[in-house]
């Protein structure tokens, strides 16, 4: 792939998108309303430092990246691009001019951007610094509570545990999304092994001993890092249950991108993983959880490695039992898991 597209693109920091929504207009609100809401950005300097929002060309430059399935463009078609820019000038010491007083031009620049990708009119992400993040969110909803409902997207336990059980079973996710393997995971829960249960590194989780008895003793996936396929493109992404998507820029395919494809490729995999969980939350309550199979088959490998739970997974196949007959209970039987219900 030629790089010439990408010249002179750039992102902050990580692919780490830390802003993770669901939106919904109301009435006929149009995607430039969104910054009519804001300050717009204006250069600023030393002694005055500015911040705002602007919309930037980041979309048309993912239109004329050359790609030869054509779903670049698409997706480019569909989102409208913007970015927050907060200014931090640092001073660089020993500049001075003949009276002892800083030079304007002895700065640097520090400024703080976040991406801001909306996919009209239903998915907003953010990549960027959380705080910045957490703050802008606040500001979108206060400022556009008139036009457009906002909801953060968390992801539910059980949603990175369908995303497990399609791994094993080779099914796709999406509309050309599929998780080859998880390899890395995080439980929370009340297994023996403590509170949290890491396994990291392991070639396949539904392999790995600890995850699996922590699993099978109550614990529920907090995070798990799993390599992904969408369309052609193998990617490695984490994916926090508070959240957040980190696309690993350094590994796989994305490796070999210029900047402004590794953010296309990237941003395309979180609006379709978006997608992937808001339809995950409408399937019917039977498809929403792994069969009983499912349960007996990690009890089986747990045994072929000759480990016996410490307490027999009754408890956890009837409460995913009652889960697929819809029969919610405890904290969660009053939440309502449909986006905007």
């Amino acid at each position: 792939m030629s790089n010439s597209s990408g010249q002179g693109y750039d992102y902050d920091g990580w692919l780490r998108f830390n802003g993770l929504f669901f939106t919904e207009p109301h009435g006929e609100m149009e995607p430039e309303d969104l910054l009519e809401a804001f300050d717009e950005y204006a250069e600023g300097s030393p002694r005055d430092p500015s911040e705002g929002y602007r919309e930037t060309e980041l979309a048309t430059r993912l239109a004329n990246v050359a790609d030869l399935s054509g779903s670049m463009a698409e997706f480019a078609e569909n989102i409208y691009t913007y970015e927050f820019i907060s200014e931090q000038w640092v001073m660089v010491p020993d500049l001075h001019d003949p009276e002892g007083q800083p030079l304007d031009h002895a700065y640097r620049t520090d400024h703080k951007k976040v991406e801001l990708i909306w996919d009209f009119d239903d998915v907003l992400i953010f990549q960027g610094t959380k705080n910045i993040i957490t703050n802008k969110r606040k500001e979108l909803r206060g400022s556009l509570s008139r036009t457009l409902k906002i909801e953060k997207v968390r992801f539910d336990f059980d949603y990175l545990l369908w995303l497990l059980y399609q791994s094993d079973q080779g099914n796709r996710v999406g509309s050309g999304l599929r998780v080859n393997s998880v390899s890395n995971c995080t439980t929370t829960g009340t297994s023996r092994m403590g509170e949290q249960v890491a396994v990291d590194g392991a070639s396949e989780v539904v392999r790995s001993v600890p995850f699996i008895s922590a699993l099978l003793e109550g614990n529920k996936i907090d995070s798990l890092e799993a390599d992904m396929l969408l369309g052609n493109n193998y990617l490695v992404a984490e994916i926090d249950s508070d959240g957040w998507i980190h696309v690993k820029a350094s590994r796989e395919d994305m490796k070999s991108l210029n900047k402004l494809r590794q953010m296309g490729l990237a941003a395309r995999f979180v609006v379709e993983l978006l997608r992937s969980y808001e339809s995950w939350l409408q399937l019917p309550r039977n498809k929403q959880y792994p069969p009983e199979s499912f349960f007996h088959r990690l009890l089986d490998i747990c045994e072929e490695e000759g480990y016996l739970p410490i307490r027999e997974p009754e408890d956890l196949l009837r409460e995913y039992e009652r889960k697929r007959d819809g029969r919610i209970e405890g904290p969660s039987a009053a939440y309502s898991l449909s986006k905007f219900n």
